[in-house]
């Protein structure tokens, strides 16, 4: 017991090293912005909705070096104040900590979903290193993005789920959800599995609207207009006909996966949540290469379990294709193709399971 204790030790020395030695070689990271905020959240004599103002270009006011840019901010008030303590440090200790925050509940994520799927020995140690070399949660400590804590908040929503803890469940999506709002497409297919969820999360949610600044929030996503490089590569395709068109896509594939969802009778809240992920940045505008760090999800609660030969190729072909698109800066074709194909793999895991538990049930 003592070993473990000394090897986690070591594990976090070694996690913090490497957090500080990339805190000093990364640099015009979105991170700038979120160390803004929170700076901005911790002066009182500053509103709180100076956080989504544009016009409030100078950086260097709030203690973030010059070769940093200004990124504009479109997270909630709430989690605005969950981050605000970062503010308490310097810019590079606080980038240091965010780094070490995301590393941390990555690995937490994926030795859950492991320890659920019941993976041991090599079935647990290969997958779990295989992990960190995902290239889109490496792009994620690069730009100094937070998709890692949301993939944890996701990963204990859905476990607390599976125990029957459906309010705690529910508390944790709405919080991923005021993080980044697409986190409701996944939110309400665990709602469509048990209505119990939507408890606790409508309770925050309605929460965190009525806090200052929220009005603010909300209109920062529709005005003034963002100059995205990073659409997706279904968005820019369908948008070229029409914008029409890829809404009608995202509903289809929403539609879809909601059917699948209903029609699947187990009690796996880990297998609708893999459904459900990859379906959510299918349908997403905009797609950011750190963005697929929560299909790590997927990936690990597939560990461990009876798939198809044709299933596990399409889940191979999806690691490779979305690995090399989002090695890119833009992503383009290849990532949207690697997440796409990951949908399809899952949704022949759950139909195949379906067919499985009928059969069980004859």
């Amino acid at each position: 017991m003592r070993a473990k204790y000394v090897l986690l030790t070591v594990l976090l020395i070694v996690i913090a090293g490497f957090s500080i030695w990339c805190s000093q070689y990364t640099a015009s990271t979105d991170f700038a912005s979120f160390y803004r905020a929170a700076k901005i959240a911790l002066n009182s004599q500053q509103p709180i909705s100076d956080i989504y103002r544009i016009d409030d270009q100078d950086i260097t006011k709030y203690s973030i070096p010059a070769n940093e840019h200004f990124v504009e901010y479109r997270y909630s008030v709430l989690t605005t104040y969950l981050i605000s303590p970062l503010a308490l440090l310097n810019y590079d200790a606080a980038n240091a900590a965010m780094i070490f925050i995301n590393i941390v509940c990555y690995a937490l994520a994926v030795i859950l979903i492991l320890k659920n799927r019941g993976a041991q020995g090599r079935w647990f140690l290969y997958p779990l290193a295989i992990a960190f070399l995902w290239m889109p949660f490496i792009q994620n400590i690069r730009w100094g993005q937070i998709n890692a804590i949301l993939l944890l908040l996701i990963t204990l929503a859905v476990l607390q789920a599976d125990k029957n803890r459906y309010f705690v469940a529910g508390v944790l999506l709405a919080l991923a959800t005021l993080f980044k709002p697409f986190v409701l497409a996944v939110a309400l297919v665990l709602f469509l599995k048990d209505w119990r969820v939507a408890i606790g999360y409508i309770g925050v949610i309605f929460a965190a609207l009525l806090l200052p600044g929220t009005s603010e929030w909300l209109h920062s996503f529709f005005w003034p207009p963002h100059p995205y490089f990073c659409y997706s590569a279904a968005y820019r395709c369908f948008s070229s006909w029409g914008y029409a068109y890829f809404w009608i896509w995202a509903v289809a594939i929403g539609l879809i996966t909601a059917y699948i969802t209903l029609l699947n009778r187990r009690r796996d809240y880990l297998a609708v949540t893999a459904l459900a992920l990859p379906a959510v940045l299918a349908t997403t505008p905009v797609l950011e290469v750190n963005h697929p760090t929560i299909l790590i999800f997927v990936f690990a609660s597939l560990i461990n379990q009876k798939l198809s030969k044709l299933s596990i190729t399409l889940v191979i072909i999806s690691w490779f294709l979305t690995y090399a698109g989002s090695s890119t800066l833009e992503g383009g074709a290849m990532l949207y193709a690697g997440i796409f194909t990951l949908w399809i793999a899952m949704l022949m895991v759950l139909t195949g399971n379906q067919k499985e538990a009928d059969r069980d049930v004859s």
